[in-house]
């Protein structure tokens, strides 16, 4: 199983809220999201977090799971338990969460733009340009497989090469699927299981206000 949470920021979030939701978290992690100096980005930081102490319970049952039990390694993903994984991506006013029951899953959203024709030539081939004609959903599917894999990060990507939504990286067969929310935002999924029972849920910041009451 595995569902995806979005939330489509419109309204900021006041201080006091951003002091509380930084107050659940590991003190290095909260201290690392201070550290961020535009403000939005820090919203979005938060935002992807409360996604998944809204989301992991209720695909779980783990009515007792805090974001104190998230694990955050330096350069590596975060994680909290053997049998769940996770991943948070966000561009722009759009954040996403993805949580999986089984197996691992990577999550990438971005928001419309042209990418640099040497930045593609460096990080994908011929055959991939030919097969897929829109650069910036190749690049999400390379991050996604990137990010599920928890393997090099964006200097790897050119070591991840993409044919009918697959991607063998890292010893696995990777499948993908692209996730239709925004028509100017691209999404895809990589997951080590076909991706049929992806669940998508709209969030929005009074339901994650909601739910600490």
């Amino acid at each position: 199983m595995r569902i995806l949470y979005y939330i489509y920021q419109q309204k900021q979030i006041n201080a006091t809220l951003e002091q509380q939701w930084l107050s659940q978290l590991p003190e290095t992690k909260a201290e690392s999201i201070r550290r961020i100096q535009v403000e939005s980005k820090r919203h979005q930081s938060l935002l992807g977090l409360q996604l998944l102490a809204f989301g992991l319970p209720r695909l779980t049952g783990l009515r007792d799971f805090s974001l104190h039990q998230v694990q955050f390694p330096e350069h590596r993903k975060p994680f909290c338990t053997a049998n769940i994984d996770f991943n948070i991506s966000h561009s722009a006013n759009l954040i996403v969460c993805a949580i999986s029951t089984s197996g691992r899953v990577g999550i990438d959203v971005e928001k419309l733009r042209d990418i640099k024709p040497a930045v593609l030539e460096r990080y994908t081939s011929a055959r991939e340009r030919q097969a897929n004609p829109c650069p910036l959903e190749l690049w999400t599917q390379k991050e996604a497989v990137v990010k599920a894999a928890d393997s090099g990060g964006i200097a790897a990507i050119h070591k991840v090469e993409i044919e009918h939504n697959t991607s063998h990286f890292d010893n696995v067969l990777w499948h993908l699927k692209r996730i239709d929310i925004l028509t100017d935002y691209i999404v895809q999924i990589a997951t080590e299981q076909p991706p049929e029972d992806i669940q998508l849920t709209q969030i929005t910041i009074n339901d994650l206000i909601a739910a600490e009451s």
